[in-house]
């Protein structure tokens, strides 16, 4: 009788794994997102005669790329840099042991992709009728709750808020740093003003 001995793998090297994943997901949407054309077949376009697509990555790469640019407009972008920081960090951070998208990433992502479509939505830039909204879907999904409940302004504040949010998730230290710098640079003001 045989026995079958299973070789359990360690939490290290599940995330060493994890991490050449994002890394290849990161490099593929990266070329989806930088080879996309408007005329290559995409989920919401019919055509019988389907051309080959522009796109490096073919109709995986077309596809993909139409659904970010559809629903988070030029926020899609955010998605391949901050995989990419966040691969960064994990690969540069010691010890190893945590898990490289961790539940702060995620949160950090919709804050960021909610500021920048909100904000693009806002900022009411004009694009050529045949492109994707440069604010996605999720940005008239934002804009049109905030719009009314917190007007123009009120809106622009919510996206410093979700700005705010971000840096507060994402670099821990970094809205005390900020703070700092300008209290400090308050102080400098004042005590010119009362020297003259």
């Amino acid at each position: 009788m045989t026995t079958v001995v299973k070789k359990k793998s360690s939490p290290k090297s599940s995330n060493w794994t994890f991490a050449f994943g994002i890394g290849i997901a990161t490099l593929g949407l990266i070329l989806a997102l930088g080879s996309y054309h408007t005329d290559d077949p995409s989920l919401n376009s019919y055509s019988s005669a389907w051309k080959s697509p522009h796109n490096v990555l073919g109709y995986l790469g077309s596809w993909t790329a139409d659904i970010f640019f559809q629903v988070f407009g030029w926020g899609a972008w955010l998605w391949p840099t901050l995989l990419f920081v966040a691969l960064t960090r994990w690969l540069l951070g010691r010890p190893r042991k945590e898990i490289v998208l961790g539940s702060r990433w995620w949160a950090a992502l919709g804050l960021m992709l909610s500021a920048s479509s909100l904000f693009f939505d806002l900022i009411n830039i004009s694009v050529p009728q045949e492109s994707y909204p440069i604010q996605g879907l999720w940005g008239f999904a934002l804009s049109a709750a905030c719009k009314p409940l917190f007007g123009t302004v009120g809106s622009y504040l919510v996206v410093a808020v979700f700005l705010w949010t971000f840096c507060m998730i994402w670099w821990e230290s970094l809205p005390a740093h900020i703070v700092d710098a300008f209290s400090r640079a308050l102080g400098t003001v004042f005590s010119k003003f009362q020297k003259i």
